[in-house]
């Protein structure tokens, strides 16, 4: 997972697509989906004439369902899995997949973990009978395994050097505090407790094909890849579902102001709170708010608090929608004496929001900013992959994005009304600020109750 100043989120912020859009990369008709006898759910994207295919391979489970006390496990173990089997040796299997043009990356979030794969579609079966015995007899060979956490625990260090990413880390696990979504910051300590034995328990529990989605890219019939694919994945059957059981955020009653003591001239912040959405007019109306709010260049916050006017190095906001739980924050980076205006000045935008009615031309200029945005996203196959699969997690179908865009393109200002005043809070929002205690404290002491925390070795500890 990478961290970027003003794009932290560009890979789950919008959860979304629509026919119209779809069509720019795939035309719908040529998308088909099946189930192997096994239960595994298969999306074929039929791509005429291409001498190559991709795979994506989803499990439904990631850093969230990692073991108490071994955080790490759903990411060393994505990181491993193709290192080697007791049928195909680590020294062979590298080699092997290298002369089939094999190409493989991970990635591991909080609900799920995925795997992209590409090869020359000549090589499919061929592939498929190695992933089937990694699947069944997986070695999780111990010198891959301290490679991979070795190569872990460098990216761990460098992130936590980013005081970006320590603010947004630290405001994520106080959100999520005492649920398992906190697993997604695990330490030096936790991966080094790992084991290829945990790993293997971890394989044997949650990779499996009921738990599982494959996404296919390629010139294939229907038939004859599902011919392809229940002789491949022979053996690896339906198994009984774990999901670990991910309880609501604890809701603030007032505004709780974190300060991280860090040696940062200008300080960084995130501002936000959590909370349920259970349909897909909401989601779309907290899609057009977080636009409103921050999601653009041209929305209200960073018009009023940019860089040019001697308020914000950034700001922006985002909303991010999870299995069990939703988020919307702000974050930036601000001058000390400008802390205190921009923070109460993005609550004053956020209760305008909540007493008026927006403007129908602000209104409809952020449904265009949307499309055109998505049109732009869409083009990318591996964010049109990541988009369905996100749906299909949320546990939608996948005319769920040409619903969101009916939604969004219907939605009025009333409805928008409605939407801030259920979920927008101004009054009860989780703030972190990192930087010198002694250069922000008085700007944010009037802001809610006040915990100050200092580092001590590798730990965050608070002021008594």
């Amino acid at each position: 997972m990478s961290f970027h100043k003003g794009k932290l989120f560009l890979f789950l912020i919008l959860i979304f697509s629509t026919n119209f859009l779809l069509s720019q990369s795939f035309e719908l008709k040529n998308i088909k989906h099946f189930y192997l006898s096994n239960k595994l759910k298969v999306i074929l994207i039929q791509e005429r004439d291409t001498p190559l295919c991709r795979l994506r391979w989803v499990v439904f489970n990631g850093e969230s369902s990692s073991f108490p006390g071994l955080e790490g496990l759903a990411t060393l173990t994505a990181r491993t899995f193709f290192k080697g089997s007791f049928l195909f040796p680590e020294s062979q299997l590298s080699r092997l997949l290298s002369y089939y043009g094999v190409k493989i990356s991970s990635n591991v979030r909080e609900d799920k973990t995925s795997f992209s794969i590409s090869l020359p579609s000549r090589n499919l079966e061929r592939f498929l009978s190695i992933l089937n015995d990694l699947l069944l007899r997986n070695s999780f060979p111990e010198n891959s395994l301290n490679e991979e956490r070795n190569l872990i625990i460098k990216e761990l260090r460098k992130r936590n050097e980013d005081p970006y990413f320590l603010t947004y880390s630290f405001f994520y696990q106080h959100l999520f505090r005492k649920t398992p979504y906190t697993r997604i910051f695990f330490t030096e300590d936790s991966l080094r407790k790992i084991t290829s034995q945990n790993c293997l328990t971890f394989l044997k529990r949650y990779y499996i094909p009921n738990n599982s989605l494959l996404f296919v890219v390629g010139d294939f019939e229907v038939e004859s890849l599902k011919k392809i694919l229940e002789k491949g994945f022979e053996g690896w059957t339906e198994k009984r579902l774990f999901y670990p059981y991910i309880p609501s955020p604890l809701p603030l009653k007032e505004n709780l102001v974190l300060i991280m003591d860090l040696p940062l001239q200008d300080p960084y912040f995130f501002m936000g709170n959590s909370f349920p959405v259970t349909n897909i007019e909401e989601r779309s109306g907290l899609i057009l708010l977080n636009e409103i709010i921050g999601g653009s260049d041209f929305s209200r916050i960073r018009l009023k608090y940019k860089e040019s006017l001697g308020f914000c190095n950034f700001i922006e906001s985002g909303i991010v929608f999870q299995r069990n739980s939703s988020f919307f924050f702000v974050s930036g980076q601000c001058r000390s004496d400008k802390l205190r205006e921009v923070i109460t000045g993005v609550s004053m935008e956020i209760k305008d929001l909540k007493e008026k009615r927006i403007e129908e031309k602000e209104l409809q200029s952020s449904k265009e900013y949307i499309i055109g945005d998505m049109l732009v996203r869409n083009s990318d196959p591996e964010f049109f992959l990541s988009t369905l699969e996100d749906a299909i997690l949320l546990g939608y179908s996948l005319d769920y994005m040409d619903k969101v865009l009916k939604e969004i393109e219907s939605f009025s200002r009333d409805n928008l009304l409605s939407i801030v005043n259920k979920y927008f809070k101004i009054d009860s929002n989780l703030i972190v600020v990192a930087g010198r205690k002694d250069l922000i404290f008085n700007y944010l002491k009037d802001l809610g109750k006040i915990e100050i925390y200092f580092k001590i070795n590798n730990s965050w500890e608070r002021e008594k």
